[in-house]
């Protein structure tokens, strides 16, 4: 069935009906939202028939993991051959599905680390689609023997006995809407000896009034393309 709009001067819009609206040839009811006079909105489907109203630039939407505890590593020596400590875990670590390919994931992270000595300390983002293997995103190019990151902390506060922070931000294409985009971070350092590094706590962390308790978080935001 075909449903015919005609203009006020002239022309007309048809709505024109698929054969069948879904597999079990129910009903399907469409309600568009209110206009709130932003201009250039686009009406978009979810994937599972129902329609959203999202300004370009709205917030789609928002997922986040906030972790107070703490956690430490001992990496193996990085200056000449790289490991990496992915700390692919839940404490912090944060998934969204994407609604659509012409959106964007806007991640922010504020972490609070520490290190042996006061070694500096290396950060990458990584991004896993569903279950398979996580990649690392948002670093430049490599270049002759430099190791590249996404963030780097050079020195550590007060030789190790303090924790240092850092933040950053990465605007992802999505790579599809049908997989779990998940997003956790990877720490290495560029010492030759094997050291330890941590996530929200000093390499100290004495009982001092210097050693302040803290916490690391990730947030993602699906904005609207």
């Amino acid at each position: 069935m075909t449903l015919k709009l005609n203009g006020s001067t002239g022309g007309s819009v048809s709505l024109d009906a698929p054969a069948n609206t879904n597999p079990s040839g129910s009903d399907v009811t469409l309600t568009l939202p209110v206009d709130d006079g932003t201009d250039g909105q686009v009406l978009k489907t979810n994937g599972s028939g129902a329609l959203s109203w999202t300004p370009p630039g709205g917030l789609v939407q928002v997922k986040n993991v906030h972790w107070t505890g703490w956690v430490q590593e001992q990496v193996t020596s990085s200056q000449y051959s790289l490991n990496v400590w992915e700390y692919d875990n839940a404490n912090l670590r944060v998934s969204l599905t994407p609604t659509s390919t012409d959106n964007r994931i806007l991640i922010t992270t504020n972490l609070t680390l520490g290190s042996e000595n006061g070694v500096g300390i290396y950060v990458r983002l990584y991004r896993r689609l569903a279950s398979g293997t996580g990649v690392s995103i948002g670093q430049p190019a490599a270049s002759g023997s430099r190791q590249t990151c996404i963030a780097q902390i050079q020195d550590v506060a007060n030789n190790g006995s303090e924790a240092s922070n850092i933040s950053f931000t990465y605007y992802d294409t999505p790579a599809n809407t049908t997989d779990e985009h998940t997003y956790y971070i990877g720490l290495f350092h560029p010492s030759s000896s094997n050291r330890w590094l941590m996530i929200n706590r000093s390499y100290d962390n004495g009982d001092n009034y210097y050693n302040a308790l803290s916490s690391s978080s990730i947030t993602l935001m699906e904005v609207a393309g």
